[in-house]
C-alpha cells in the first residue's frame, strides 16, 4: 500500500517509480498528486508518471484513489478496464477542493465506497469508456458545476438505471430538470436507484421535480433514507405521491430556500385521487423547512386551489362564553358544545389533516422562514396561518422530542384539537421565535400533553397575550391537590422535567394562564431568563386568600402604597362583604415550603374573594433553580415573597440573579422578609437599570448571601445604600456583617449612593480583590471606619 493524500506539496513523481511497484494492491493519491504525465511511449529522465502507469500492475492493484485534473488523460479506456472490478476514488476536473468534501472527511480511513466526482461537461465524460465504468459502479457520485446533463439517470446510465448507487449528490447545476423521467423510464422495466440512501441537490437551478411523472414500480427509491434540497428556484414541489408511495426508508427531508416550492409533497394529474391514503413515513423521523416563501403546505390534495373552513367564535358568542366560563374552551378546541353564534374564517395549514397520519414518528420538526417572505405578492395574504390542524385525529405526533418554528406568520400551532386527543407529549424542546401573530403558545388541551418539556424558548412574537389558553373542564384534573371546588385551581407550567425556561421580546405577555389558576413552576428548572416583557404583571397569576392580601399589604411602606395612590395606579377590590383593598405590588417569585415538588411563581391578588390555592412549594433538596435573568419588565416590583416555616430553605440552588431594566422594582427581597436559611449558593448578583430600588438587600438577607461572590450595580437612580436598614420588629440588629467569598464589587453611576452600609455595621471581606467604582459622586466613603479586608 502506498498513501500520499492530502500530500498538497507532492508534485513530482518520476516515470517508472510506480509501474515498478510490481507487488502494490492500494494506492491512495486523492488531493495531492495532479502532474500526470502524457501516456506516451518515449520517456526520459524528466518524465512524469502517467495513469496508465498507474494501471500496470493489474494483478494486485484493488484499490486506487487519484484526482485527474483532464478527463482526456482517461482516453486510453484499456488501462483501467484490463484490471476489473477496482475499489475507486476518482475525482475529474476538480480543479479545487471543497474542504468539507476532501477525500478524508468524506471517507474516514480506507473502507470507502466507489465514488466518482464530475465537474463541467457531462457529454464529453460519456465518449470516455473509463468514465462509463466509474459511473455504472459508482456508489458515491458528486457532480459539481456540470452542464450539458438535463435528466440524470437516462443520460448518465441509460440502461442500468443506477444500481448501485447509494450517495447522490449535486450542486451549482444549471441545466439539471428532473433526477429522472418516469414517463420516459417505464418502458424499459428496470427498477431506478434501487439501493440509493442519500441525495442532495444544492443549488440545481433549473431542477423542477426529483422524478417527473408516475414511478413504474413500488422498489425504485425504496431504499432513499435521507434527502436535502437547497436553492434549487425552479422546484414547485419534491415528490408526487408515487414517488411518496415508494419512500418508506426516509428518515430525514430538509428542503431550503426553493423560491417556487408551494408543495412538500404534490398530486399530479394522472395521479389515483386515492393514492394518498397509500402513504406512509413510518421512518420519518426529521423534516426541516426553511426560507420557503411561497410555501402553502406540506400537501394540499384537492384542497390545493382553496382553503376550507373551521369554526371560529365571533365578538358576541365570545361573550355569552366568557360568562358560562367556557369561552377558551371554544377558542382552543371544536370540542366544545356550546351552542353559540358562530362565523366561518379560512384556515390554511402547514400540515393539514389529510396527512398528519404521514408523520406518525416523526422526532424533529423545524420550520424557518422569513415574515417578509412568507406573504404572496398577489393577494397580500399569509401563506398558512396554522401549524398543526388535527381535525379528525385522535392522536399524532407522540414521538416528535424537537419542535422549531421560527419567522412564520402563523396565528396558531395547534387547531382543531379534538377531545381526548393525545400526542406532543414526548416534546422536549420547543422553540418557538418571531411569530407575530401568534396570540398564545398553546391551547390548554394540548399544554397538558407537554409533559416531558426540558426547554421552553419563545422570541420575538410581539403580539403573544398568555402562553396557555384555555381553562381546564369539571372533568379535568391539572393538579390533584391543587383543584378547587371553586373553579380555581393550580396549573403547573410543563411539569416534570423543565430545565431551562426564556421568554424574550415578548412585548405584550401579561401572563402565562387563565386569571382562575394558580400558576406553580416545576421544580427542576435550573435556568430561567425573562428579557423584555413590558406588560408582564408576574411570573404568573395565583389566585390568594385574604389572609395572604393582607399579610403582603402590612409589608408594604406606607411611601409605597401612597406613591401607588398618587399616581393613580391604585385599584379597588372587591374582597367578602364590600371592603375595599389596594393592589399589592407585582411580585416575581414565591416559595412556600411542603413535601411536593413546586416553587409557585409569586401571585398577585386578584381582585375578588378566592380561596387559597392549597399550592406546595419545594424544597432545597427539590428546588433545581440555578440561573434568573429578568430584564426589561416594566411592571415587576419584587422579585422573591418567601413564606418561611421550620422547613423553608428558599431557592437554595440559586446561583446567579441578573435583575437588568426594571423601572417598578423596588426590593428584590420582600420587604421585612424574615426567613433563616435560603439563597445560600447564590454566587452572581448583577442589578442594571432600577430606578425605584433604594437598596439591593437588608442586613438580614446579607447573612444568608454566605457563597455570594461578585456584586455589581450599575444605573440605578434611587440606591443610596447597598445594604438596607434593619427593617421590622423581627429583624436582629447586630453590628458586624461578613461578606466571606466576595472578590469583586463594581458599582457605577450610581448618583446618589452614599456608602455601602450603615455607620452602624463593621464590615469583614476576607477574599475581597477588586473594588471599582466609577460615577458615584455623593460617595465620600465606601464603608464605615470598621472595615476588615
Amino acid at each position: 500500500m502506498l498513501d500520499a493524500t492530502d500530500c498538497k506539496g507532492l508534485e513530482e513523481i518520476p516515470h517508472g517509480v510506480l509501474s515498478n511497484l510490481r507487488r502494490l494492491e492500494e494506492l491512495y493519491l486523492a488531493e495531492s498528486f495532479l502532474n500526470w504525465g502524457q501516456a506516451t511511449e518515449s520517456k526520459d529522465e524528466t518524465s512524469m508518471a502517467s495513469l496508465d502507469e498507474v494501471m500496470s500492475p493489474s494483478d494486485h492493484l484493488n484499490v486506487v484513489a487519484i484526482k485527474i485534473p483532464d478527463v482526456q488523460m482517461l482516453q486510453n479506456d484499456e488501462f483501467l478496464l484490463k484490471s476489473q472490478p477496482i475499489r475507486f476514488h476518482v475525482s475529474i476536473n476538480m480543479s479545487w477542493s471543497y474542504e468539507k468534501d476532501s477525500f478524508k472527511n468524506r471517507m474516514p480511513g480506507y473502507l470507502f465506497e466507489n465514488s466518482l466526482m464530475l465537474r463541467v461537461d457531462v457529454k464529453e465524460y460519456l465518449e470516455i469508456g473509463a468514465v462509463r465504468y466509474f459511473l455504472k459502479q459508482s456508489e458515491d457520485l458528486s457532480l459539481h458545476h456540470t452542464y450539458n446533463l438535463k435528466y440524470v439517470i437516462e443520460e448518465l446510465d441509460d440502461e442500468g438505471g443506477f444500481q448501485h448507487l447509494k450517495v447522490l449528490s449535486i450542486m451549482y447545476d444549471n441545466n439539471i430538470e428532473y433526477l429522472m423521467n418516469g414517463t420516459d423510464w417505464t418502458p424499459r422495466r428496470q427498477l431506478a436507484f434501487p439501493i440509493l440512501k442519500s441525495a442532495t441537490f444544492d443549488s440545481v437551478y433549473k431542477l423542477k421535480v426529483v422524478c417527473h411523472g408516475k414511478l413504474p414500480d413500488k422498489h425504485s427509491f425504496m431504499n432513499l433514507r435521507s434527502i436535502a434540497i437547497d436553492k434549487c428556484d425552479e422546484l414547485k414541489y419534491v415528490f408526487s405521491l408515487s414517488v411518496a408511495q415508494n419512500l418508506v426508508q426516509l428518515q430525514s427531508l430538509k428542503v431550503e430556500k426553493c423560491a417556487k416550492v408551494e408543495e412538500i409533497i404534490s398530486k399530479e394529474r394522472m395521479e389515483d385521487d386515492d393514492a394518498s391514503h397509500r402513504i406512509t413515513s413510518p421512518r420519518l423521523t426529521v423534516l426541516e423547512l426553511y426560507y420557503l416563501r411561497k410555501l402553502r403546505g406540506f400537501y394540499m390534495g384537492n384542497q390545493r386551489d382553496s382553503a376550507y373552513e373551521i369554526i371560529k367564535p365571533n365578538d358576541e358568542s365570545v361573550n355569552k362564553m366568557k360568562e358560562t366560563r367556557n369561552d377558551n374552551q371554544v377558542a382552543g378546541s371544536t370540542s366544545s358544545k356550546s351552542k353559540v353564534a358562530q362565523v366561518r374564517a379560512s384556515c390554511y395549514a402547514l400540515f393539514p389533516s389529510n396527512c398528519i397520519s404521514w408523520l406518525s414518528n416523526l422526532e424533529e420538526l423545524e420550520v424557518w422562514s422569513l415574515r417578509w417572505e412568507q406573504r404572496s405578492k398577489e393577494n397580500n395574504e399569509p401563506v398558512f396561518n396554522v401549524i398543526f390542524d388535527l381535525e379528525g385525529h385522535d392522536s399524532a405526533f407522540s414521538q416528535l422530542q424537537r419542535f422549531k418554528v421560527r419567522y412564520l406568520n402563523e396565528e396558531h400551532l395547534w387547531k382543531n384539537v379534538q377531545h381526548g386527543f393525545q400526542g406532543f407529549q414526548n416534546v422536549r424542546s420547543l422553540t418557538i421565535e418571531g411569530c407575530g401573530s401568534l396570540k398564545y403558545l398553546c391551547p390548554y388541551e394540548i399544554y397538558k400533553l407537554l409533559v416531558n418539556l426540558q426547554e421552553v424558548f419563545i422570541i420575538e412574537c410581539g403580539n403573544m397575550e398568555t402562553i396557555v389558553l384555555g381553562i381546564a373542564s369539571t372533568e379535568d384534573n391539572i393538579h390533584e391537590e391543587g383543584k378547587e371546588t371553586s373553579g380555581s385551581g393550580v396549573m403547573t407550567l410543563f411539569p416534570k422535567l423543565l430545565n431551562t425556561f426564556s421568554l424574550s421580546e415578548l412585548q405584550n405577555l401579561e401572563r402565562f394562564c387563565h386569571d382562575a389558576y394558580s400558576f406553580a413552576w416545576s421544580s427542576s428548572t435550573r435556568y430561567m431568563l425573562v428579557n423584555t416583557c413590558p406588560k408582564l404583571k408576574t411570573l404568573g397569576f395565583a389566585p390568594v386568600s385574604k389572609k395572604l392580601l393582607v399579610a403582603v399589604a402590612e409589608n408594604l411602606s406606607d411611601d409605597h402604597v401612597r406613591g401607588r395612590e398618587e399616581s393613580g395606579s391604585g385599584c379597588a377590590s372587591s374582597i367578602g362583604s364590600g371592603s375595599g383593598f389596594g393592589c399589592a405590588p407585582l411580585v416575581c417569585l414565591q416559595s412556600r415550603p411542603s413535601t411536593r415538588n413546586f416553587t409557585q411563581i409569586l401571585p398577585r391578588p386578584v381582585n375578588r374573594e378566592v380561596t387559597s390555592a392549597n399550592l406546595q412549594s419545594s424544597t432545597a433538596r427539590d428546588n433545581n433553580l440555578e440561573h434568573l435573568v429578568l430584564r426589561d419588565c416594566d411592571l415587576l416590583e419584587v422579585i422573591f415573597l418567601v413564606q418561611e416555616t421550620p422547613s423553608t430553605q428558599a431557592f437554595d440552588k440559586l446561583r446567579k440573579l441578573a435583575l437588568w431594566t426594571l423601572p417598578m422594582l423596588s426590593h428584590i427581597w420582600e420587604k421585612g422578609l424574615q426567613v433563616s436559611s435560603g439563597f445560600g449558593n447564590l454566587r452572581s448578583l448583577d442589578v442594571q437599570g432600577c430606578d425605584n430600588l433604594r437598596y439591593l438587600f437588608s442586613p438580614h438577607i446579607a447573612k444568608l448571601l454566605t457563597c455570594l461572590e461578585t456584586i455589581g450595580v450599575s444605573s440605578c437612580s434611587a440606591i443610596k445604600k447597598i445594604v438596607g436598614e434593619a427593617e421590622g420588629g423581627g429583624e436582629i440588629i447586630e453590628d458586624e456583617l461578613t461578606f466571606p467569598h466576595v472578590n469583586s464589587i463594581e458599582l457605577r453611576y450610581l448618583p446618589i449612593l452614599e456608602s455601602f452600609c450603615s455607620q452602624a455595621y463593621t464590615l469583614k471581606w476576607p477574599a475581597l480583590e477588586k473594588v471599582k467604582v466609577y460615577r458615584c459622586p455623593k460617595l465620600k466613603a465606601f464603608a464605615p471606619e470598621s472595615l476588615y479586608v
